[in-house]
């Protein structure tokens, strides 16, 4: 089969491509989700929020703040990237099994689980500080 892109642009197109992918889904998690719950945190507003382990609101709601806005500045970074994004993965199962509990279609969390279950099986590629600290222990640099 003839390929019209050679297999070192091909390469580079894939890298570009993941590191797109995982700032892109990173930063919508961060500013449409993580934000808005760090700015209730700060605001001394009351927490209501869905406890799924009898943990208490409160402890849930930190938990995926946590999630929300410290593993996607990770993933951002290319920095612990498949732990960050296991994570994330974690918590929009959790998110999907909570919503349809309550009858609601769970279609925004799940495309979230997905996409992080990319960003877990791909890693963060070679646009991280991931790479660089592994290429670095290894002699490449």
């Amino acid at each position: 089969m003839t390929h019209l892109i050679n297999i070192k642009s091909r390469m580079a197109i894939k890298e570009y491509t993941l590191l797109l992918f995982r700032i892109g889904v990173s930063l919508l998690m961060l500013y449409g989700h993580g934000y808005p719950k760090l700015q209730k945190i700060f605001s001394g507003a009351e927490i209501q929020f869905a406890d799924p382990f009898g943990l208490g609101m409160k402890m849930s709601f930190y938990l995926v703040v946590f999630a929300e806005v410290i593993c996607s500045i990770f993933i951002i970074l290319g920095l612990k990237t498949r732990m960050a994004s296991s994570v994330l993965v974690f918590n929009m199962l959790v998110a999907t099994f909570v919503m349809a509990s309550k009858g609601e279609v769970p279609e925004l969390a799940l495309m979230y689980f997905f996409c992080y279950v990319l960003i877990l099986i791909f890693g963060a590629g070679k646009y991280s500080v991931d790479y660089n600290l592994n290429s670095k222990k290894k002699g490449k640099f």
